[in-house]
């Protein structure tokens, strides 16, 4: 009888649906409560509409937040955001930045790291030295800022 292999399948796709919506949630109570894994994960959701509809601003929104807690991953993907233009407007010298932030943070996988440093080579020629310096003068605010919210937030939770 193929009307009871459909059936099956349609229930199937339904609690997969339902088990994905309750990841979400769970992904975004982890998120709201400050967890940078889960705002970088949540960033990906959104940026792939996977779960939650496709929104470029929103994974921009998670993917700063993660980025604020030092989340490397997250840097790279704001850097890849401006580098394509998706969630915020196209800008190569904070996607250099960005780029920049996110392999001094360490962390990146192999493949990131890679890809990093081909996007900075390119971009270096695209470039002139003025630029170059501002976008490192840049990197250099975002990540004292990056510290100054990591050390705010450990003297916050400290007992």
């Amino acid at each position: 009888m193929k009307i009871a292999p459909t059936i099956i399948a349609l229930l199937l796709l339904a609690l997969g649906a339902t088990a994905q919506a309750q990841n979400i949630e769970q992904l975004k109570e982890k998120a709201e409560q400050g967890d940078p894994e889960a705002q970088n994960l949540l960033g990906n959701a959104y940026y792939d509409g996977i779960g939650v509809p496709e929104n470029y601003a929103q994974a921009v929104y998670w993917y700063r937040k993660a980025s604020m807690q030092g989340h490397a991953q997250a840097q790279w993907n704001i850097g890849h955001s401006y580098f394509l233009g998706e969630g915020v407007p196209e800008d190569l010298g904070w996607a250099y930045s960005w780029f920049i932030l996110a392999k001094a943070t360490g962390g990146l996988d192999e493949e990131h790291t890679e890809l990093t440093d081909k996007v900075l080579d390119v971009l270096k020629d695209l470039f002139t030295h003025t630029q170059i310096k501002q976008a490192q003068q840049i990197a250099t605010q975002l990540h004292e800022e990056i510290q100054a919210n990591i050390q705010a937030n450990t003297t916050t939770n400290q007992p």
